[in-house]
C-alpha cells in the first residue's frame, strides 16, 4: 500500500532515521498546517478509500484499458494519488518556483480593468451543457431578484461559497492562499484587494450561470441539493476552477510545469469541451447539431469575443482571424506558446514565445541591465545627454520586475504612465480608456490596403500634414500630389508585386494605376536617360565598354536575390542596356579624335533611348503615368492625351498633378519641340528663344497662359523676324562661325572664305543682305 500517495496526516507518520538535526517550525504555522491537513484527511479519506477498492480491483483495470487503452490505468493512479496529496507533490516541489507563481499572479493580474472584462463572456460557456432558450430564460430569472438569488446559492453551494472567497482558479487561489496567523484570523493582506476585479466579473458570470443550470436542473425534477450539485459540476468544467479533480495531470503536476501553465485555465477548459464536442459529433452521442454549436461557440465565438475585449473593443482582422482559427489552442497546455508562434511565422505578427509568463521578468531584467549598459557605452554625461524618456524608460522596467517578484501591482501603473505619457509628449487628450487599456490593445485597428489606399486618395491636392500652423510668409505649402500619391499606395502594397495587383478583381482603379504605374517605370528604368554620347568617354571611369559588359552579365542572372546583389554592386550596368549596332558607333565614338565632327556624322549618338521607348504610341500610358510619379515630361500628343484621360479617370484635382507635368494644351506643340532640343541640348539656341517667343505671343493674343509662363521660362525681348532670320539660315551663320574660329586659316584665307560665303544666293537675296539686316535689327536699328 505504500506504493500509494496517502491522505493521513503528516504529522502521524514515523519520522525516518537520520543525521539532519531538527528544524524548529513556528507553532503558529504548524497548527495552520495541521488545519489544512486534517480538513483535507476529512473530506478525502471515505473517497480515496472508495476510489482504491475500485480502480485498484484487478479485474476492473483490465476491463478500464480494454475499453479505453493501454496506460488510461496509470493515469488514474496520477489523478488518484493527486487528489490524496491534495495536488502536492513533494518531490516536484520547489518554493521559489511556487513563489514566483503566486507573486506573478498578484502583479500581472492586480488592478488591470481589461482583466476582469474578459472574465464576464466566459458565461456563454454555460450553453455548451444545456439549451439556449434555458440559459437565458435562466439569466433572466436570476435578474428578478439577484440579491435573493445571490445568498441562496452562497448558503447552499459549497463549491460557490469558496470561489467567492477562496479564489476561482489555480493560480489565484494560489496568491491568495493564506498561511500562519492569517488563516487562523481569517484576515487578508492588502495586496489581495488588487484582485478585487477579477474576483467580482467571475462572481457576475458564474452566478448567473450557476443559476440558470440549477434552474434547468429543477425544471428536469432534480431535488434542490442536486440540482446545485450538476450546477457545481457544470461550473467546474466550463469556467476556470482550482479543484484538484478539475484539473488535468498536468496543471496537478510539480511546481515548474505549474509556472508552465500559468494563465491557461480557462482556455484548456474550452479545449476539453471541444475535444468532448467532437468526440459526441463523430458517435453520434446525443444531438449533432447541439455539438456542432458547441464546437463553434468554445471555437470560434468565445476566442473573439476575449479578443474583441482584448484589443480595446476594436474590430481588428489579423487578430480576429487568429482567434477563430486556433480557437482554444492559441492557449492549448504548454504548446499553445509554439501555436501562436508558428502563427506569427505564417503571418508575419512577430510572437514572442516564452516557456512561462514568469519568464517575462527575466526579461524585464535584461532590459534593465541592457539599458544601463547602453547608456554607460554612448558615455553620455548624466547632467547633459541622458533625457527623461531614459531614465523613465529604466524606471519603468526596473518597477516592473520589482513588482513581478515581489507580488505588487507595478505592472498596471507603469502601463498606465507609458500611455499618459505618450500622450502628454504627442500633445492628445487624455482619455478613461488610457486607464482601462495598454497601448498594445488601443493601437488603431490596421487598414487594409485598399482601405489605405482610399485614404491616400483623399488627401490629393491638399496641403500636407504637419503644415497646418506654418506662417503664410514662408514659403508655400506642399501639396500632396500624384508622386506622393503613388509612393504611399506602393507603401500599402509593398509585400504584393504589381502584377497580382492588376490581376485581382476586387483592387480598385486607383491601386491598378499604381501598378500599371510601377511596371512601367521598372521597363523605362532599365533604359539609359541620357543621350547616348553622354554615357562617360573619360578614363579612369566605367564607360561603355564596361556598361556594356555588365548589362551581358546581368541578363544572365536568373534569381531575384542575386539580381538586388548585382545591381548594388553595378548600379549604372543600365547605361549598357543598348542595341548592337548603337554600341558598335559608341566604341567608335569612344576612339574618335573629331568626336563632334563624329557626332554630326551619326545623329543616332544624340537620341536618349528612354524618351525614344516612352515616345513609341504603344507605350503612351505609360509616359502619362511616370510624368503622374514624376519619372518622365510628357514627350507625345497621345500621352498628353492619355495623361487627361487618367486625370479625369482616376478624379485627379488639379493641384495634385506634379509641377510642370501637364503643358497648357495650346503650348502642346511648344512643349514637345523644346523636349527634343533639350534632349540635344540646344534648348538654348536661337531656334529654342524664337520657340518661346512665338508661343508667347500667341497666348498673349489668345488671352491664355503661354508656355514660357507655364515654365518659368525667359522670353527673349529680340523681334521674331531677327531669329526668324537666323533660324531660317542657321546653317549659313554656323559656317560662318566655324571660319572665323578655324584657327588653321591665315587672314587672307578667312576674307576670302567669308567672301565667298556672302556671296551665297538666298532667294533673291544673298547670304551678306541678310546678314546686314538680322546685324540692323540687333542693333535696334
Amino acid at each position: 500500500a505504500q506504493q500509494y500517495a496517502s491522505v493521513v496526516n503528516g504529522s502521524l507518520k514515523a519520522r525516518l532515521r537520520n543525521i539532519r538535526p531538527l528544524r524548529f517550525n513556528d507553532a503558529t504555522d504548524i497548527l495552520s498546517s495541521h488545519i489544512t491537513q486534517m480538513e483535507h484527511f476529512k473530506a478525502w479519506a471515505t473517497t480515496m478509500r472508495d476510489f482504491r477498492r475500485v480502480f485498484g480491483n484487478k479485474e476492473i483495470r483490465q476491463a478500464i484499458e480494454q475499453y479505453h487503452g493501454q496506460g488510461i490505468g496509470k493515469l488514474l493512479d496520477t489523478f488518484i494519488s493527486q487528489m490524496a496529496r491534495g495536488g502536492i507533490e513533494t518531490a516536484a516541489t520547489n518554493r521559489i518556483a511556487d513563489f514566483l507563481r503566486r507573486s506573478f499572479t498578484k502583479s500581472i493580474l492586480a488592478i488591470k480593468p481589461v482583466v476582469g472584462l474578459k472574465q464576464i463572456p466566459s458565461l456563454f460557456a454555460y450553453i455548451s451543457e444545456m439549451n439556449t432558450v434555458d440559459f437565458f430564460t435562466g439569466i433572466g430569472d436570476y435578474w428578478k431578484s439577484p440579491i435573493k438569488n445571490f445568498k441562496f446559492l452562497h448558503a447552499n453551494s459549497e463549491g460557490f461559497r469558496a470561489r467567492v472567497t477562496q479564489g476561482f482558479e489555480r493560480d489565484i487561489r494560489a496568491a491568495m492562499e493564506k498561511h500562519g496567523a492569517n488563516k487562523i484570523s481569517g484576515r487578508s493582506g492588502f495586496v489581495d484587494w488588487f484582485l478585487i476585479q477579477i474576483r467580482l466579473a467571475d462572481t457576475f458570470a458564474v452566478t448567473q450561470g450557476m443559476w440558470a443550470k440549477y434552474k434547468v436542473g429543477l425544471k428536469e425534477g432534480l431535488s434542490q441539493a442536486d440540482a446545485i450539485a450538476a450546477a457545481e459540476d457544470t461550473t467546474n468544467r466550463t469556467q476556470p476552477s482550482f479543484g484538484i479533480d478539475t484539473l488535468s495531470a498536468i496543471q496537478n503536476s510539480g511546481s515548474w510545469l505549474k509556472l508552465m501553465t500559468m494563465f491557461q485555465n480557462q482556455p484548456n477548459k474550452y479545449f476539453r469541451i471541444e475535444t468532448s464536442a467532437l468526440r459526441n459529433f463523430k458517435y453520434g452521442r446525443g444531438s449533432r447539431a447541439k455539438a456542432a454549436s458547441t464546437i463553434l461557440l468554445v471555437h470560434v465565438v468565445l476566442p473573439m469575443m476575449f479578443q474583441f475585449i482584448a484589443d480595446a473593443f476594436q474590430w481588428k482582422p489579423e487578430r480576429q482571424a487568429r482567434a477563430a482559427i486556433l480557437g482554444p489552442l492559441n492557449f492549448i497546455l504548454i504548446g499553445g506558446q509554439l501555436v501562436q508562434s508558428m502563427w506569427g511565422w505564417v503571418t508575419d505578427q512577430p510572437f514572442d514565445y516564452q516557456v512561462s509568463p514568469v519568464a517575462q521578468t527575466a526579461r524585464e531584467l535584461q532590459n534593465i541591465f541592457l539599458k544601463a549598459k547602453k547608456l554607460v557605452n554612448q558615455k553620455r554625461d548624466p547632467y547633459k545627454d541622458i533625457s527623461v524618456d531614459d531614465v523613465a524608460a529604466l524606471l519603468e522596467y526596473l518597477a516592473k520586475a520589482t513588482g513581478q517578484v515581489l507580488g505588487l501591482p507595478t505592472p498596471y501603473f507603469v502601463q498606465v504612465e507609458r500611455g499618459i505619457r505618450k500622450k502628454l509628449q504627442e500633445g492628445e487628450d487624455i482619455d478613461i480608456k488610457d486607464f482601462l487599456f495598454s497601448q498594445w490593445a488601443l493601437e488603431p485597428t490596421k487598414k487594409g490596403a485598399e482601405e489605405k489606399v482610399e485614404d491616400a486618395s483623399l488627401k490629393l491636392g491638399e496641403a500636407e500634414e504637419g503644415q497646418e500652423d506654418r506662417p503664410l510668409t514662408e514659403k508655400p505649402l506642399k501639396i500632396y500630389d500624384t508622386k506622393d500619391w503613388f509612393r504611399e499606395i506602393g507603401g500599402a502594397y509593398k509585400n504584393v508585386l504589381p502584377r497580382d495587383v492588376l490581376d485581382d478583381p476586387n483592387a480598385s482603379k486607383e491601386s491598378k494605376a499604381w501598378a500599371s504605374y510601377e511596371i512601367a517605370r521598372s521597363k523605362a528604368d532599365i533604359l539609359p536617360n541620357i543621350s547616348l554620347h553622354k554615357i562617360n568617354t573619360e578614363e579612369g571611369d566605367d564607360n561603355i565598354l564596361n556598361y556594356y559588359q555588365q548589362w551581358k552579365s546581368r541578363e544572365r542572372i536568373e534569381s531575384l536575390e542575386e539580381l538586388r546583389e548585382f545591381d548594388k554592386l553595378y548600379p549604372k550596368s543600365y547605361l549598357g542596356n543598348v542595341t548592337r549596332q548603337q554600341y558598335n558607333l559608341l566604341v567608335k565614338y569612344l576612339e574618335a579624335e573629331d568626336k563632334d565632327a563624329f557626332l554630326e556624322e551619326h545623329p543616332l549618338l544624340k537620341i536618349n533611348p528612354r524618351n525614344e521607348w516612352l515616345k513609341l504610341k504603344v507605350n503612351s500610358t505609360d509616359n502619362a503615368l511616370l510624368a503622374l510619379g514624376g519619372q518622365a515630361t510628357i514627350l507625345t500628343k497621345e500621352a498628353y492625351d492619355e495623361l487627361n484621360r487618367l486625370v479625369e479617370e482616376l478624379d485627379i484635382p488639379e493641384d495634385a498633378i506634379p509641377p510642370l507635368t501637364l503643358p497648357p494644351e495650346t503650348s502642346i506643340d511648344t512643349h514637345f519641340k523644346r523636349e527634343e532640343l533639350v534632349t540635344e541640348g540646344r534648348e538654348d539656341s536661337v531656334e529654342g528663344k524664337l520657340l518661346l517667343l512665338k508661343d508667347f505671343l500667341a497666348a498673349q493674343e489668345a488671352g491664355v497662359q503661354s508656355y514660357a509662363e507655364w515654365h518659368d521660362l525667359k522670353v527673349s525681348d529680340e523681334q521674331v523676324e531677327y531669329l526668324q532670320l537666323r533660324v531660317d539660315n542657321s546653317d549659313l551663320f554656323d559656317q560662318k562661325d566655324a571660319i572665323s574660329e578655324d584657327e588653321m586659316m591665315t587672314d587672307e584665307q578667312r576674307e576670302k572664305a567669308l567672301a565667298d560665303l556672302r556671296a551665297t544666293k538666298v532667294g533673291d537675296e544673298t547670304f551678306r543682305d541678310i546678314e546686314r539686316r538680322v546685324d540692323a535689327m540687333g542693333k535696334g536699328t
